[in-house]
């Protein structure tokens, strides 16, 4: 298709200059129209290959609708009962806080005696390995009460609603545990404050947790429904 449209343009161009250069009393040989004839066909064939790929490379990455519609319904669709896990028993979420009451208790006593005794790389290790190391296992309930984001030993569900304080509790420990380490470093009047400071949020979210834990499962669901 391109070789005929060359060819009939460089006859069409070579004749129209010919008579325009013999109307204008121009005397010239065939030569220089066939010779403009020859550019003028060689520039308009590149000029329509060059539109030809454009159009080509438009239809190429321009779906069509069927395509859109295939594509949009090839999709994965998440279900979202996929994602959603069992949630602990009443009697599992009580387990649940006891054991980590009991292990708040057991790290705090460690802690201050490791403060006393001055071990500052003991304190380093629970603040920066051994306290991460827990937080971020999954409790023993798992694959129950997933945890989607947060902390990983910590159960997931309505069930356990009623111990978040416990969450809270042993979050400030590891902060109270952090400033015992720095004073251990560095003690100033400023880092004596701080500690006091940490120690005093520490009992009070740790006194809010025993009285859940006091309580009977019923008796702690409705506390936590008051707050």
């Amino acid at each position: 298709m391109e070789l005929i449209i060359f060819f009939f343009t460089l006859g069409f161009s070579s004749v129209l200059i010919k008579l325009f250069s013999n109307k204008m009393g121009w005397k010239v040989s065939w030569l220089l129209p066939i010779v403009l004839g020859f550019v003028i066909a060689i520039l308009t064939t590149i000029f329509l290959s060059i539109n030809q790929n454009k159009e080509q490379v438009k239809s190429d990455t321009i779906p069509t609708k069927t395509e859109s519609v295939t594509t949009a319904t090839s999709e994965p669709v998440l279900n979202e009962d996929l994602t959603k896990t069992e949630d602990l028993t009443e009697t599992e979420a009580y387990e649940f806080a006891q054991e980590l009451f009991k292990k708040i208790e057991g790290d705090e006593k460690f802690l201050r005696d490791a403060f006393e005794l001055k071990e500052y790389n003991t304190l380093s290790k629970y603040v920066l390995t051994d306290w991460p190391e827990y937080v971020n296992r999954p409790h023993r309930f798992y694959p129950k009460a997933q945890v989607s984001y947060g902390y990983k030993y910590f159960p997931s569900g309505d069930t356990v609603s009623p111990y978040t304080p416990c969450d809270t509790a042993l979050i400030d420990l590891n902060l109270y545990a952090g400033a015992m380490q720095h004073l251990i470093r560095e003690d100033t009047a400023t880092m004596r404050k701080i500690l006091r400071q940490e120690e005093e949020d520490y009992l009070k979210s740790k006194a809010r947790f025993k009285k859940r834990v006091d309580m009977t499962y019923e008796q702690a669901l409705a506390a936590d429904e008051n707050e």
